[in-house]
């Protein structure tokens, strides 16, 4: 086998972990839309309901898209002091 055709079942094997993750995404989110629905609350209710479920949901890819927004400078520090903290502990560990 050459090494592009090891690259690129790499990259397939990749994609299908990543298409079976974002279907499981999909499914847990409707799953809890429909669990929503089960509750039988009035209209305005399950629009609050569903306005806090989204918010919960997509906090936690958007606090750090935020942060990249706002000063995009800042992540970048914080992974270099991460990184650096655990080549450290690494190291101390040997």
């Amino acid at each position: 086998m050459t090494a592009g055709a090891g690259e690129r079942l790499g990259q397939d094997h990749l994609r299908r972990r990543g298409a079976a993750h974002a279907a499981r995404c999909v499914a847990s989110y409707l799953g809890g839309l429909n669990r929503i629905g089960d509750l039988n609350h009035s209209a305005a209710e399950e629009i609050l309901l569903i306005v806090a479920f989204n918010v919960v949901t997509l906090a936690q890819p958007e606090i750090p898209l935020t942060s990249f927004a706002i000063a995009p400078d800042g992540p970048s520090a914080a992974i270099d002091r991460a990184n650096a903290g655990a080549s450290v502990m690494a190291t101390d560990s040997q």
